[in-house]
């Protein structure tokens, strides 16, 4: 693949699952959340589980904003041929919202489910699976695009 096509093609991939896949899933997922605290009367934002979940939602509308900052706006004199330090600031968020993303599901699976619905049904070994796989194929792809960028960029 030719260095000059990458940036493009990469950039416009991006942002299609990150606003068409990911974005609805989150929005959906953090109301479901709110809705069912309130349904439970746990109050919320009171554990964990509910402040790990806002400080989610926080940091993917910021790492949206700061995503499309670093695309609409180039600063070429100031850091010719390098990266500016916002692209890195922006890979380094992502690291940290897949981080803190897989220890909220983990979270939740392991430890809220059993508080909200006090031990009343257990959670399916299916979805712990379903969670593991998630992480591995995560853990995969965000390590094979990583190295295909880095060979393309050599």
């Amino acid at each position: 693949m030719h260095v000059d096509k990458l940036p493009l093609r990469w950039w416009t991939a991006h942002w299609i699952i990150q606003l068409l896949v990911s974005a609805p899933i989150i929005f959906a997922g953090w109301a479901k959340g709110h809705q069912t605290a309130q349904t439970l009367s746990l109050g919320h934002f009171v554990d964990t589980h509910q402040k790990t979940g806002l400080a989610l939602l926080i940091l993917y509308v910021a790492q949206l904003l700061l995503g499309m900052f670093i695309h609409f706006y180039k600063f070429p004199s100031i850091f010719h041929g390098h990266r500016p330090p916002q692209n890195y600031l922006h890979v380094f968020l992502g690291l940290v919202i897949m981080i803190l993303a897989a220890f909220q599901v983990h979270y939740g699976l392991y430890t809220e489910w059993n508080i909200a619905l006090g031990g009343l049904h257990k959670v399916p070994q299916s979805a712990k699976n379903a969670w593991l796989a998630l992480i591995v194929v995560g853990l995969y792809l965000s390590s094979t695009s990583n190295l295909e960028k880095a060979d393309v960029v050599t």
